[in-house]
């Protein structure tokens, strides 16, 4: 069984990966309104302070690094272009083994009658099923709006973000770019950027026209890396339970 700590899951999905919320018939559901799950596991709690920020308003450098791993790597370094059951399937490679993601645009919906595009990201081969739900806004500034997570039997959970997902401050100052050629499933002319954080590490990514939703063929920040090996169409949610929202803080 891999370790799921390894990957760049959005933080507040990883928390509830790792921990859990009380699984269906505990007496808690997405039915029964808010809950606080044990906070001395690090887990959720019964709210949530989104990461966002107010337009033209920079994020404090105290809270960069959290919001970049809110964003799963081909997202914050690719260009959108969702269209309704595309998938891409990913080798995601980490310090301790590697596994496969794949990520798939699922359909829009309405979030308080605001229109956003339904993204999923479902991780194999961690010895049990891990599921990443992102709801996505339409509207320019494009934001991440919320973020859920299941592993089966528990309940999914979903947590405010309010991130921009096409924020320079986010992905880095470019420090490179050249065009390249590449083979394989995806052949054809790339482009390869890189990418300067202000720790000083660098992030590699190809990107090309040939891969759905993201254009992302590579990206590697560290020790891991996200390589696109196979895409298709077809895909369906595979989120089939109502998460229970976290509310923002403002809602209370």
């Amino acid at each position: 069984m891999q370790d799921i700590t390894m990957f760049s899951l959005p933080h507040v999905a990883l928390a509830v990966l790792l921990t859990g919320a009380p699984a269906a018939g505990s007496g808690d559901g997405p039915g029964t309104g808010h809950r606080k799950t044990d906070d001395a596991a690090g887990s959720v709690s019964p709210t949530s302070q989104a990461l966002g920020r107010p337009a033209g308003k920079e994020i404090a450098p105290s809270r960069l690094e959290e919001a970049r791993s809110s964003l799963p790597l081909p997202l914050l370094y690719g260009t959108m272009s969702l269209k309704e059951g595309q998938y891409v399937d990913y080798e995601v490679k980490g310090p301790r083994g590697k596994t496969r993601v794949r990520a798939a645009a699922v359909g829009r919906a309405l979030r308080d009658n605001v229109p956003v595009q339904q993204v999923e990201f479902e991780f194999f081969d961690l010895g049990r099923r891990a599921l990443v739900v992102l709801w996505i806004t339409e509207s320019q500034p494009v934001l991440l709006d919320r973020v859920a997570a299941w592993a089966p039997p528990h309940t999914p959970v979903s947590v405010p973000i309010d991130l921009p997902v096409d924020d320079p401050q986010l992905r880095g100052v470019q420090a490179s770019s050249e065009a390249v050629k590449v083979t394989g499933a995806f052949a054809g002319q790339a482009r390869r950027v890189v990418f300067s954080l202000e720790s000083k590490e660098r992030v590699e990514a190809t990107l090309s026209e040939q891969v759905p939703l993201f254009g992302v063929l590579s990206v590697q920040r560290g020790d891991e890396r996200w390589t696109a090996v196979a895409s298709g169409t077809g895909a369906k949610r595979a989120l089939t339970r109502v998460p229970l929202a976290m509310p923002r803080a403002q809602e209370l």
